[in-house]
């Protein structure tokens, strides 16, 4: 997860928004090493989503939010709607590198 982080200290991102879980842990330590992003745990993933789009609509920087895996990632449909209709940077697809593919869905699949 390490370098995930990188990468998004190197797009200048401030604060990262999720939800704590089991899949997500990796990511959450990861961040708790950075120096440059702050994370910022929500209670719900849905919450987590709309601070992260608010957060990019008032500071101008990309809103990064995460969930677990399963509900937790469908639980992100709502804000990361309200990011897609207004004029605001998203990026939310680490399966394919898509923006607008359908890669928050099959990354919720459960791996064999």
């Amino acid at each position: 997860m390490r370098p995930i982080v990188k990468g998004l200290e190197s797009a200048d991102v401030g604060a990262a928004f999720g939800g704590a879980g089991e899949n997500a842990a990796g990511l959450m330590l990861a961040l708790k090493d950075s120096q440059k992003i702050r994370p910022i745990i929500a209670r719900h993933e849905q919450a987590a989503a709309f601070m992260a789009c608010g957060y990019a609509m008032f500071t101008s920087k990309l809103g990064v939010c995460f969930a677990t895996a399963g509900p937790g990632a469908f639980n992100l449909f709502s804000g990361l709607g309200v990011a897609m209709s207004t004029p605001t940077r998203s990026w939310r697809s680490r399966a394919t590198g898509r923006r607008n593919g359908g890669a928050a869905a099959r990354s919720t699949r459960r791996r064999a």
